[in-house]
């Protein structure tokens, strides 16, 4: 009975469906002295398999682990990555465990991946042998699928790459005087646009709404070409579009006559809701725009005879 020796008392607390009888100092008949369990519990990783590779972020580790003499105390899934060991699991005293492991979440990178067991029993016998060794390959993207944002009436939505990508943020109505507002989206970052119905966004290359400005009344996907430029961005004004005035022309009036040496700044009065004109002169032989400009003149030099 129970392998030639007298019933521990630890056995007896631990199987008390055995009885309680147990032999007081666990001392033989002969009065040899038992020195208790000496004994490390044993175990294995019944999954992943070794030489696994690993295309899913999320590895599902089973293990089982027991001890025969004074009972299992804890169980515990280490993980080698990185060139360091880590206790990746809770504390297992079930014979059998399974845990779901975020590498991911964990930060490991691409490669291979050691798995073993850290198993103690009540006595404090630790295993050393590394039960359930194993390695396995991880190849498993963790790119951060890309955020979605979608501007709505009166929202613009900022992107740090062209054609809609990258980090983003939304920004709603209002006034953004630095690139505090962007996050994530950096200073100097931006290089796309999305605007919602209804809505333009006045631009600044620098905080409190200052350097070169630009309006954009339309999305864009790459502010590359763009008077302010692409990753120049530190301030902006959000709006709902509202129809303008229509400025007043100041000079020169209906029917002025100017000679060809005349040196003629087209002129415009204020006007609510404007930031910035577009001058148009037409001829009977030809047609010019100005660029689009805050400024309520244009200077266009003179002109060769003609009606304009």
């Amino acid at each position: 009975m129970n392998g030639g020796r007298p019933r521990q008392c630890i056995e007896a607390i631990n199987y008390p469906e055995y009885g309680a009888e147990c032999q007081s100092g666990d001392r033989f008949t002969s009065e040899n002295y038992y020195l208790g369990d000496r004994t490390p519990p044993t175990g294995d990783i019944i999954t992943p398999a070794p030489g696994q590779i690993q295309t899913n972020p999320t590895v599902t580790i089973q293990g089982t682990a027991q001890d025969n003499l004074t009972g299992l105390k804890s169980a515990k899934i280490l993980a080698n990555y990185s060139g360091d060991w880590h206790t990746i699991s809770p504390e297992y005293s079930t014979p059998n465990f399974e845990y779901q492991w975020d590498m991911c979440a964990a930060g490991v990178p691409d490669g291979p991946v050691a798995l073993y067991l850290l198993l103690v029993d009540v006595a404090g016998n630790i295993n050393y042998d590394y039960p359930g060794f194993r390695y396995f390959t991880k190849q498993a993207s963790c790119d951060t699928p890309p955020v979605s944002c979608v501007p709505e009436t009166g929202d613009i939505a900022i992107f740090d790459e062209e054609n809609y990508a990258g980090a983003c943020k939304v920004l709603d109505l209002g006034d953004f005087p630095s690139s505090y507002y962007f996050s994530p989206v950096l200073d100097n970052q931006i290089s796309s646009i999305k605007l919602g119905d209804l809505t333009q966004v006045t631009l600044y290359s620098s905080s409190s709404y200052s350097g070169r400005k630009e309006i954009l009344a339309h999305s864009d996907p790459n502010l590359l070409d763009n008077r302010i430029g692409s990753n120049t961005i530190s301030s902006m004004r959000v709006g709902i579009i509202s129809t303008p005035d229509i400025p007043s022309q100041v000079y020169p009036q209906d029917n002025d006559v100017l000679t060809d040496v005349d040196s003629i700044d087209l002129t415009v009065s204020p006007s609510s809701g404007n930031q910035e004109f577009q001058f148009e002169l037409i001829s009977s032989t030809k047609s010019t725009r100005s660029a689009w400009t805050d400024s309520l003149t244009w200077n266009i030099g003179s002109l060769e005879p003609n009606q304009y």
